[in-house]
């Protein structure tokens, strides 16, 4: 008879755990801490975009060109359109921003040069590129240059192809100059 009482105890203890879907505990850090923020919220400190890591603590991300801003963690151009770097005129550069008029898209606004390297020269830190941004293709990173067609590209051994990139937790594509000559895709 003890054995038939405590298996019904045993029984009831487990049929009274159910799943409660609606829990949510609250969220910590490794160390048992809160975290600062929710993954992929953004901010911006100054001129710096940040995201908040897996982790739940602020990620510095892009620190947004001289002549542009940053509102709610994207880089804001204050700049015109532009297609090539051409078009922007002496001491500017086209860069790639989020579309202020469509916040899932990219676009390229005109800026006053970042670095001193062209675009398709190896860099390693987008403060070298006077585009502002450096572009990883495979084992290289070489500086954005914006183009329309092959001929906006300075370099003989240059085509002018899309490029997909994510900046600013945006992903898209963009024309840029690359190695490789041949002709615009």
């Amino acid at each position: 008879m003890r054995h038939v009482a405590a298996l019904l105890v045993v029984g009831v203890l487990f049929g009274c755990t159910e799943p409660n879907p609606g829990y949510q505990p609250t969220p910590t850090t490794p160390d048992g801490t809160p975290p600062e923020c929710q993954p992929s919220e953004r901010q911006c400190s100054g001129r710096i975009t940040q995201v908040c890591s897996g982790a739940g603590s602020w990620l510095n991300e892009r620190l947004c060109p001289e002549d542009s801003s940053c509102k709610a963690g994207v880089c804001v151009p204050s700049g015109e359109r532009c297609a090539s770097e051409a078009s922007c005129g002496v001491g500017r550069a086209c860069s790639v921003f989020v579309d202020p008029a469509n916040s899932s898209a990219l676009a390229t606004f005109c800026i006053n040069t970042v670095g001193l390297k062209a675009g398709t020269m190896p860099c390693t830190g987008d403060e070298q590129c006077r585009s502002g941004f450096c572009l990883q293709r495979g084992p290289l990173s070489i500086c954005f240059r914006a183009c329309q067609e092959r001929s906006d590209c300075t370099g003989k051994d240059q085509r002018c192809q899309t490029v997909y990139l994510t900046v600013n937790g945006v992903q898209g594509g963009v024309k840029s100059c690359v190695p490789g000559g041949g002709s615009t895709p």
